[in-house]
């Protein structure tokens, strides 16, 4: 059985993103990702579970990995080498017939770090202040540190605290988007019910406009961001009030928000905007379109 496995290697790093920018995807066939065999990764502690994955998503983070572009900014929080694939449902090895889905993120708990930190004491293990530290080599989050594996191989291990069980009529495919939909319904439990605006139409952008649509009571406009056709129709389908291409949100958000222009700049916005992308010109464009008060 074989593994995608990424190593640092900068000189490979920079011919994927070169490669990547002439076609999305490319970076592949230059870069530090390399197909390996398998291997079985030692439990942390005696607690740890293995993993045998059956599905694992690509996620936007792996494919700016796979390009080249991903920021170097958490390269001291990553170790190498590492499997991507944070995004997985797998079955438990010693536990036949348990499916599961992982929790990704590395926190104090499951690192073995006593006592907690502040974040994680607090319930807040998303912001852990602890993931270079314990028994585990520094990683955000598994498919980021080499000591847990990540979804695109046949081996993996996990924590008890980072296994959620499948139901049964959940099928593998469903089960695999749980990670992804459980970001976008925290992001939709910040939604106050007034005008909003979702940069990026993506997996993380469509399951965000979804989970506002099916959680909150919404009153004002929700205007989508999205380049290309299928982004289009799914965000209209899920409830988009006003899908524009991404050079025109100040526009729509000016119409919509009843804002002047002073400069480049809005007199006020949306006041709640949700970045599905992630890139410095998605930060730019959603502090440019929120609201004074507002929220990104």
């Amino acid at each position: 059985m074989s593994r995608l496995v990424f190593s640092r290697k900068p000189a490979r790093f920079a011919a994927a993103r070169l490669a990547g920018a002439l076609m999305p995807g490319r970076g592949a066939t230059v870069g530090p990702l390399s197909l390996e065999p398998d291997e079985t990764l030692p439990l942390p502690t005696p607690e740890w579970l293995r993993l045998r994955p059956r599905l694992a998503g690509i996620c936007g983070s792996d494919l700016a990995l796979v390009d080249g572009t991903a920021s170097a900014y958490f390269d001291p929080l990553v170790s190498y080498p590492f499997v991507p694939g944070h995004e997985v449902v797998a079955d438990v090895v010693d536990e036949p017939g348990r499916r599961v889905v992982v929790i990704p993120v590395l926190h104090c708990a499951v690192r073995g770090v006593t006592p907690v930190c502040h974040e994680c004491a607090a319930g807040r293990t998303n912001r852990c202040e602890r993931i270079a530290f314990g028994h585990l080599e520094p990683g955000l989050q598994t498919g980021f540190c080499e000591s847990t594996g990540g979804g695109w191989s046949t081996d993996m291990v996990a924590h008890p605290l980072q296994l959620v069980d499948v139901p049964a009529e959940f099928s593998d495919e469903a089960a695999v988007m749980i990670e992804p939909t459980a970001c976008a319904v925290h992001a939709a439990l910040q939604y106050d019910g007034s005008e909003a605006a979702i940069i990026g139409a993506g997996t993380v952008g469509l399951l965000t406009l979804a989970a506002i649509r099916a959680t909150r009571d919404v009153t004002g406009p929700i205007i989508v961001t999205a380049r290309y056709a299928d982004q289009k129709r799914l965000a209209k389908e899920l409830g988009a009030d006003i899908v524009c291409a991404p050079d025109e949100l100040p526009r729509w958000v000016r119409s919509a928000t009843s804002s002047l222009l002073t400069g480049d700049q809005l007199t006020c916005g949306c006041r709640r905007v949700f970045d599905c992308v992630g890139s410095s010109d998605s930060i730019q464009q959603a502090l440019r379109v929120v609201a004074p008060g507002g929220e990104v």
